[in-house]
């Protein structure tokens, strides 16, 4: 053993009271920085047979004190070398046997909001889906309240073994600016799974108002010098924060009226009891292309394959107001990446697949498939944008 900088070898009582080693030479004070000379250093080992009545009997070594600080570093070092390698071998093995038995249990699909919305019907579809692909059941449970904060923090409490999962979105990225004392950290919390979906949002007027473009709607806005009066399913939803982000890069003045629920504010809309609203697009296309609503433009870089008659925002007359709110899954932090890769690749073969763009498109949405990386790249992206843009409008969520 070592004693600070020395070398010795610990008195062990045997029976009948001998000692292994006539004696061991006491430690030297910390802050010395010398040793017992070699000879003093007792060894263990059998004398040379010369003197046969002393067979079996322990004695002093001519072995020195370098020589086996040598032999037990050499020894160590070996040791250590054959520890990683067997450590590494169990990591590949555990790592190939966790992906080779995954999913060996019922899979959950968490959805943060309630059953019966837009959300809700893509994450059955999905569940279907991933239980041919995977050859087990998934099943989805609803957790919602608190503006989809709820649902998260279950999934970021629950084990991280792939078998609890989340529909979540990319207004992600903006929980902590909008939400005060949440339970979790939303860029830590989770691992990235894959993106599934995009749902456009538009920006709509009753079909008998006097604007027919968002041109006109801006010049109506200024000429008068009143607030344009907006409805959405609620405060802190993707639509509320696409609406601050058109006022944002206009300069309009902009009046949020908050309903319970996008049912509720399209009912309003449409019997022009206040004028404009922000909807998801497969909500509203039935009453476009009946006229009982006027698009003005959808908050994307392109236009939706929902239809692609409508504008998008920047071909309306306003540059960078896309929105895009990108569905993605996401799994507790600590996953292991054998089972991010399995899930990954499943919803790769589901949202590639033609079978699912009637399905989601049923639901308005449009299937994107991304990678774990993509996932990261976007909420980044997103928290960055939408800090400067929340900063500079001091919206209030609560």
């Amino acid at each position: 053993m070592f004693i600070g900088d020395c070398f010795v070898i610990p008195t062990i009582e045997l029976k009948a009271g001998k000692r292994l080693a006539k004696s061991v030479p006491r430690a030297l004070p910390a802050n010395s920085r010398k040793c017992p000379p070699d000879s003093d250093v007792e060894a263990i080992g059998p004398r040379p047979n010369k003197d046969p009545g002393r067979r079996g009997r322990f004695a002093k070594s001519n072995i020195s004190r370098k020589s086996i600080l040598h032999e037990e570093t050499s020894t160590m070092y070996r040791n250590l070398k054959q520890v990683a390698v067997l450590a590494l071998g169990l990591g590949l093995a555990f790592s190939a046997a966790a992906k080779d038995s995954y999913p060996s249990q019922t899979v959950k699909l968490v959805v943060p909001y309630s059953a019966g919305g837009g959300t809700d019907g893509v994450a059955r579809i999905l569940a279907k889906e991933l239980r041919d692909v995977l050859n087990q059941s998934v099943i989805v449970e609803n957790k919602p309240g608190a503006g989809a904060t709820i649902g998260h923090d279950y999934v970021a409490r629950s084990k991280p073994d792939g078998y609890t999962l989340i529909v979540s979105a990319n207004t992600l990225a903006v929980f902590d600016q909008m939400y005060k004392g949440l339970n979790f950290d939303p860029a830590t919390a989770f691992t990235p799974i894959a993106d599934i979906a995009n749902s456009p949002m538009v920006l709509v007027g009753g079909g008998k108002g006097p604007h027919n473009n968002l041109r006109e709607v801006m010049e109506s806005n200024k000429s008068k010098n009143d607030p344009l009066h907006y409805g959405t399913a609620g405060v802190g939803t993707p639509m509320h924060l696409a609406g601050e982000l058109l006022a944002f890069r206009t300069g309009a003045k902009f009046e949020h009226v908050p309903y319970k629920g996008s049912g509720p504010a399209l009912a309003d809309v449409l019997a022009g009891h206040i004028p404009f609203g922000i909807f998801g697009l497969s909500s509203t296309l039935s009453h476009i292309r009946d006229g009982n609503l006027k698009a003005f433009g959808v908050f994307e870089a392109e236009r939706s394959s929902l239809d692609p008659d409508i504008l998008t925002m920047s071909e309306a007359g306003v540059a960078d107001a896309a929105a895009p709110l990108i569905y993605t899954i996401l799994a507790p932090a600590g996953t292991p990446q054998a089972v991010v890769d399995k899930l990954n690749t499943a919803l790769k073969t589901v949202i590639n697949s033609e079978s699912i763009k009637p399905l989601f498109a049923a639901q308005g949405f449009v299937p994107q498939y991304g990678t774990p990386e993509q996932v990261t790249k976007t909420f980044n992206e997103e928290a960055a944008r939408w800090k400067t843009i929340l900063d500079a409008t001091q919206i209030k969520f609560q």
